[in-house]
């Protein structure tokens, strides 16, 4: 096989496809008077903000009002990283006295034990 040709073909293919599609011939839509975007709803017609020739801001404003009604607003169960979890939640007043009382029994159960004070030796041998 001529890799010569191959190229060719390529190139041919490649410039058939660059070339622009011709404009339709005096085609135009009629354009269609728009309604405000702020007065939608979620059951409005979209599709004609969609439609080309449309301005860019009119139509981002349409999409945002369509995307800010309560049928896109819902909160499912996967959205689970929108909390702040920056301030912990504080404990149970009842979780605090099991607490404060199992302290004070590991409190008395070492002074009760002979040696239980003295300090562990480091889990890891001092380096020579």
């Amino acid at each position: 096989m001529n890799s010569t040709s191959f190229l060719r073909r390529w190139s041919q293919r490649k410039l058939e496809g660059a070339v622009p599609s011709a404009p339709a011939t005096g085609v135009k839509q009629a354009a269609v008077p728009l309604p405000a975007p702020e007065t939608l709803d979620f059951d409005a017609d979209f599709s004609m903000f969609m439609q080309e020739g449309v301005d860019g801001e009119v139509r981002r404003n349409a999409l945002r009002k369509l995307f800010m009604t309560d049928h896109y607003r819902v909160m499912d169960g996967l959205d689970v990283y929108v909390d702040d979890y920056s301030r912990p939640t504080l404990l149970p007043s009842d979780l605090l006295q099991t607490l404060d009382h199992a302290q004070t029994l590991l409190k008395k159960t070492e002074e009760s034990i002979p040696g239980a004070a003295v300090d562990a030796a480091p889990d890891h041998p001092e380096s020579v």
